[in-house]
């Protein structure tokens, strides 16, 4: 996962307000094969997420992601309802080889990377 340039998805359909609070972490990245999204981490099994439709594309120096994430592979037992909060966290990493990779720009702090209770709220809502 962190041997390329990616985007990390941390998502808690519960959000839970304490520390160890249980959320899946994706990544959504370039491969040689294609563009991919895969878990990392959560109650769901790991590696690439069935039924997930992902397209990345590259404009010059811009690579554009897109991604559509079925709710159950987000979590099994979440039923998503308009007006609904969930916690969400993201980051942006850059990896331009060497044996690490730097976040460029994120929507958590490292003290909060684990931390559900620092996420943000996305307020579900209705399709038009």
């Amino acid at each position: 996962m962190w041997k390329r340039d990616l985007i990390e998805l941390l998502v808690d359909t519960h959000r839970g307000l304490a520390q160890g609070s249980p959320f899946t972490l994706f990544s959504l990245g370039r491969y040689p094969n294609g563009a991919k999204l895969l878990r990392h981490d959560g109650s769901l099994p790991q590696g690439e997420v069935p039924g997930a439709q992902v397209v990345a594309k590259r404009e010059g120096d811009l690579t554009i992601y897109e991604a559509a994430i079925p709710w159950k592979e987000i979590a099994s037992d979440f039923s998503p309802s308009a007006g609904q909060a969930i916690a969400l966290a993201w980051g942006v990493n850059d990896h331009d080889g060497g044996d690490t990779s730097r976040r460029q720009i994120s929507w958590f702090t490292p003290a909060s990377e684990k931390n559900p209770a620092g996420f943000g709220d996305l307020i579900l809502t209705k399709d038009p």
